[in-house]
């Protein structure tokens, strides 16, 4: 019922350097779009605007994904992609 119980520090949560940014500058032409601004403020929660955010340890819900898609696109462009 408290859902709060599972909010972590998102310096607890979050790696500073995440293995998919790694990866993307270690190819060119790939763009690593980071969406942890999106998912976490100061503490990554698992509710977020009443959406639950997480189906498991690390994959976020088809509803929380849908919700985040216009970001994801405004992001994508601004990193110059269509």
């Amino acid at each position: 019922p408290d859902l709060r119980g599972c909010d972590r520090p998102r310096a607890e949560a979050l790696p500073t350097d995440p293995p998919e940014a790694r990866a993307a500058r270690a190819v060119a032409g790939v763009v690593f779009v980071d969406l942890d601004d999106e998912i976490c403020d100061d503490r990554c929660r698992l509710v977020r605007d009443g959406r639950l955010i997480y189906r498991d340890d690390n994959h976020v819900t088809d509803a929380f994904a849908r919700a985040l898609a216009p970001r994801f696109v405004d992001l994508l462009e601004r990193a110059g992609r269509p």
